[in-house]
């Protein structure tokens, strides 16, 4: 009896967190795999940031967020995370491409998809749990799936450069006269809406 009781202790003993990572191992879809990326604090500690890194065999594609007239966008389901109250995707600008089946959104070769995470409680262990559906194409669109988990660290990690390099292509407010990038303002104006574009020098801008 003495032997089971410590048996049964045993298994109902709190699982330790696993160490977190720079990244999650690699799981394999359709031409392509995925991983999750580990950067540490941000914002003073309030939020971590991590990453979504697809790769894609050479000549193949996945999808923005508004995928255009063909394509599959992304989903996530983040509900097997830990500690975790909200996750926030951050987008690169995504490559206009023409197909036979129209114009969609989307990127080459693969894509880093910045994740700003906010914990519930900042002061326990996290892990990230990613269910993920994407669209893989070439001729036809195929769906691919990963499931994919992450402890995460408060600590910077050896992927933070490649998370920065991201969100550097992402979006971001800025002054309609600051800085060499392209600048899109938008403005109500008699019942329809006014949308003006700035752009540096040399070619258009595909907007």
């Amino acid at each position: 009896p003495l032997r089971a009781t410590a048996l049964l202790a045993a298994l109902l003993a709190p699982v330790p967190p696993a160490l977190a990572a720079d990244a999650s191992p690699w799981d394999r879809g359709h031409h392509s795999r995925a991983r999750l990326l580990g950067g540490g604090s941000i914002e003073g500690g309030a939020r971590r940031l991590s990453g979504l890194e697809i790769r894609l065999d050479p000549g193949y594609k996945t999808y923005w967020r508004n995928p255009g007239e063909s394509g599959l966008p992304p989903t996530f389901d983040w509900s097997a995370s830990v500690n975790v109250r909200a996750v926030e995707v951050v987008w690169p600008a995504p490559q206009r491409l023409d197909d036979p089946g129209g114009v969609s959104f989307g990127y080459k070769d693969g894509v880093v998809l910045p994740l700003r995470v906010t914990p519930e409680n900042p002061g326990k262990p996290m892990e990230l749990g990613l269910a993920l559906h994407y669209g893989v194409c070439k001729e036809i669109c195929i769906p691919a799936q990963a499931n994919l988990r992450l402890p995460m660290s408060a600590e910077g990690s050896g992927t933070a450069s490649l998370l920065r390099a991201a969100l550097d292509r992402a979006p971001r407010r800025q002054g309609v006269n600051e800085g060499p990038l392209a600048v899109i303002s938008a403005a109500p104006e008699g019942g329809r809406v006014r949308v003006l574009v700035r752009s540096p020098s040399g070619p258009p801008p595909q907007l």
